[in-house]
Order: structure tokens, then sequence, then C-alpha cells
């Protein structure tokens, strides 16, 4: 069978199809207090949870693509927002955010979801957020 051959016309090209850049896949810290991770567990909708380890708020190339932009630990040299120790947020649940993994593929992690100061936020590691009882 003979395959067909495309003809462009003069200055057309074909369309490409680029997917959004996805941040790169890193699984959540595991939680290595006891005692944290048995909050963690109860913590329900609505609860309140306290920042243990100052926070800054991240908006970069990679994090175009989840849903809120996302609280990291440390103090903020290129962040947008600085969150003091002991500030307190309302839990959303879970945010599923799409990684890119390794070879292509796509991965879904459940990220814990805030509600502060009038926006919703991604946590990146649950052992800097205390539950409260």
């Amino acid at each position: 069978m003979k395959k067909k051959k495309v003809t462009w016309n003069a200055g057309q090209t074909a369309e490409r199809h680029s997917r959004p850049r996805l941040p790169p896949y890193m699984p959540l810290p595991d939680i290595a207090d006891p005692k944290l991770q048995l909050a963690w567990d109860e913590m329900v909708i609505g609860g309140i949870l306290l920042t243990t380890v100052t926070q800054f708020i991240r908006r970069d190339a990679y994090y175009q693509t989840i849903p809120h932009p996302m609280m990291i630990s440390g103090d903020s040299g290129w962040g947008e927002k600085n969150v003091p120790i002991g500030a307190s947020m309302i839990y959303l649940g879970t945010t599923d955010v799409d990684c890119q993994a390794n070879k292509g593929r796509i991965i879904s992690l459940p990220y814990p979801t805030v509600f502060y100061e009038g926006a919703r936020y991604l946590i990146q590691n649950p052992n800097h957020f205390k539950p409260l009882e």
C-alpha cells in the first residue's frame, strides 16, 4: 500500500500540540510524629490548622498549572507572602494535582488544601501544620 504525501501551502505548517508544564512529581513527606499523624487522620473539613514553621506562598512556572498556590516551609526569599508561625487556617480537604513523573507519566497527588486570608492554598509538607483538637 502506498503512503499518502501531505503537501503544505507556502507558509503553512502543522499545528503543534503542547501540554501544559506540570510540576515535577515529589511525593508528600511522611508524618514522622505518631500523635501528629493521628491528628491528621482525624482531621475533618472545616477544622482549624496552625502553622508550626514559617511558610511562604510560591507561584512560578511549574506551579501555574495547579489549581491553587503552594504553601512552602521557610522564609520567603522569592515568595509572594509570608505566613507566620501560629497562623490559623481552615482545612478544606484535599485537591488532586497532576504531576509529571519519569518517562512522561502523569501522577495525580492529593495535596491538603487550606483557606487562609481569603484564598485557597495547597500544603507541601503536613509535618509543619498542627490540627487543633
